[in-house]
């Protein structure tokens, strides 16, 4: 489902943005799906507003933004 959500999105030249991320292998499979937009536990807990500027000093982003997508999580096949 998810990979036609994301598919039918950028063919209507829209920007998906995923929401109740709660792992780094769901946002590995949306990454390989070209969904670069995440949302959820496994980016940040809920915080304080006072807490966002250290928290944005510390952050490590999951993936790379460029042009590269890492490979599918283990286990998880997609077809091309």
């Amino acid at each position: 489902m998810q990979q036609g959500v994301v598919t039918s999105a950028r063919l209507l030249g829209l920007e998906v943005i995923a929401e109740g991320v709660e792992t780094a292998e769901h946002a590995a499979m949306l990454a390989h799906l070209q969904c670069h937009r995440l949302q959820g536990y496994a980016i940040a807990w809920p915080m304080a507003p006072e807490a966002i500027p250290d928290w944005i000093k510390q952050y490590k982003p999951l993936f790379r933004q460029d042009n590269s997508t890492p490979p599918p999580p283990h286990g998880l096949n997609f077809r091309s």
